[in-house]
């Protein structure tokens, strides 16, 4: 079963760190090889009755110095690195990125922004342009947290490659006194309900085409059509407040 089914299924810190461990060593596997992998996402995280984890679907992963199209991307949009929706290639860091989105959602038991009801090109330049992220919880240990959003940066050159990750995932083994900040973390969150995250658009974590030209505005088709919709909605508006007005 893929780990986004999993996610439902309430994990420990423990068991969290584990499952990371085995996501980067994989990952440090294919970068190390001189490839990027360019979809990863929880859909393509195999595990097994053991949370043994292993990354799924090289289909579209290519040598680190090969170009790839430069009319659009191919992906999971919420797991794209905000670079590469601006029109820039893949990169090695940019597998990096929704590193970071799984360390998430692994962390809140639930896909990332399934409980949002952005529209896809909202949803777009908000990570793309605006930087968003999802909201941490407080509670979350700051050894987790700062590794989280040092993989998600907006700037992917602040990233830290998949060595570092995964040597930092064994420093939280070894550490005594992380291990202490785990159990006590686990100790405090065992009893939680988990929400039932099965009801999630499915469209938004399905992989697609998707034209950079459309995403940063370069066609002018597109500028138009942004116009349009934004006029549009403004008349819509104006008109049933005026229609409010005269017959109310």
């Amino acid at each position: 079963m893929d780990l986004r089914r999993n996610l439902a299924l309430h994990k420990s810190l423990k068991t969290i760190v584990y499952i990371l461990f085995n996501i980067a060593k994989d990952l440090m596997s294919i970068h190390n090889r001189g490839m990027i992998h360019r979809d990863l996402h929880s859909g393509n995280i195999l595990q097994n009755e053991y949370d043994e984890s292993y990354i799924s679907d090289l289909g579209i992963s290519v040598l680190a110095d090969q170009k790839s199209q430069n009319d659009g991307i191919y992906g999971v949009l919420p797991y794209i690195a905000p670079e590469v929706l601006n029109g820039n290639p893949y990169s090695k860091a940019s597998d990096i990125y929704p590193f970071g989105v799984i360390m998430w959602e692994l962390a809140l038991s639930r896909p990332i922004y399934s409980e949002e009801t952005y529209c896809q090109i909202d949803l777009i330049r908000m990570i793309a342009l605006q930087g968003l992220r999802p909201f941490i919880p407080d509670d979350l240990p700051q050894f987790y947290r700062n590794l989280m959003v040092r993989c998600w940066d907006q700037n992917p050159l602040l990233r830290p490659n998949a060595e570092e990750i995964l040597s930092q995932l064994w420093n939280w083994h070894i550490n005594s006194n992380i291990q202490k900040e785990i159990d006590k973390y686990d100790q405090t969150t065992c009893n939680e309900e988990i929400k039932d995250n099965t009801q999630y658009n499915p469209e938004l974590y399905t992989s697609k085409f998707i034209r950079t030209d459309v995403i940063t505005n370069k066609s002018f088709a597109n500028v138009i059509y942004h116009y349009y919709i934004y006029y549009s909605r403004f008349s819509i508006i104006l008109f049933s407040f005026l229609f409010y007005i005269m017959f109310y």
